[in-house]
């Protein structure tokens, strides 16, 4: 959802449908870098639970992230994003995703993403994207 022309209010949710949730709600700025490159970087707070947590609410945790990236043709979006999961005091987890996006459409995208993180342990993520409203 866009609140400023370079800034959106961004929310996510994972599951494996295991009693298990990633929840996901933040701010992000965004900042073309030309006319092929954006930067864009994001404030988020997490909530995590997994089939072995006792907290109905799962643990609470902030990410702050950059991401960038580029499009290679006018359908075609490569990007990567380096971050890092601030857990508690003396518990810090890094990030790394690197992600392809296609736009068949002005209003879709499909992606594929290779997530590289201590939260997660690696994974492959097809997503795809539709603005509502």
């Amino acid at each position: 959802m866009l609140i400023h022309q370079n800034a959106h209010i961004v929310a996510e949710a994972k599951s494996a449908f295991k009693g298990d949730w990633l929840l996901t709600a933040g701010v992000g700025f965004n900042a073309p870098i030309s006319t092929v490159a954006d930067l864009r970087g994001y404030l988020k707070i997490h909530s995590q639970k997994s089939n072995k947590s006792d907290n109905k609410l799962g643990r609470m945790f902030t990410e702050l992230s950059i991401d960038a990236s580029s499009w290679i043709n006018p359908v075609s979006e490569v990007g990567v994003d380096i971050g890092a999961y601030l857990i508690s005091d003396d518990e810090t987890k890094l990030k790394l995703q690197t992600y392809y996006r296609f736009h068949p459409t002005p209003t879709i995208s499909l992606a594929a993403t290779v997530e590289l993180s201590g939260l997660d342990n690696g994974q492959l993520i097809l997503s795809a994207r539709y603005p509502f409203g």
